[in-house]
């Protein structure tokens, strides 16, 4: 059985601002609603924020990272989740209950 994954987002650092999301013609699946694109913009527009913020701070320090001292005792009982693994058992799943 082969999944064909969902497109993923690409975010340039590079420190240009691209009006266009995507460079290709949309076609009728691609049509976004308003209230998708503004979403959109807003993510890529705090995401540029976030990187000029930290290209800015590299001489004053601005951003602080948390370092933990003991590691092993925040993570006492992490166990990972797989949600690739998730969401393909969920299709299956949805796909198998529907044939009778």
């Amino acid at each position: 059985m082969s999944l064909s994954p969902e497109p993923k987002p690409v975010f340039h650092s590079n420190g240009h601002r691209h009006k266009a999301l995507n460079k290709c013609p949309p076609s009728s699946q691609d049509v976004l609603s308003p209230q998708h694109e503004k979403l959109i913009h807003y993510i890529n527009d705090s995401w540029h924020s976030v990187i000029e913020d930290e290209e800015s701070s590299k001489s004053s320090q601005k951003i602080i990272y948390f370092k933990p001292e003991n590691t092993a005792e925040v993570l006492n009982g992490f166990q990972a989740f797989d949600l690739d693994t998730y969401w393909i058992k969920r299709l299956y799943n949805n796909i198998t209950k529907s044939v009778p």
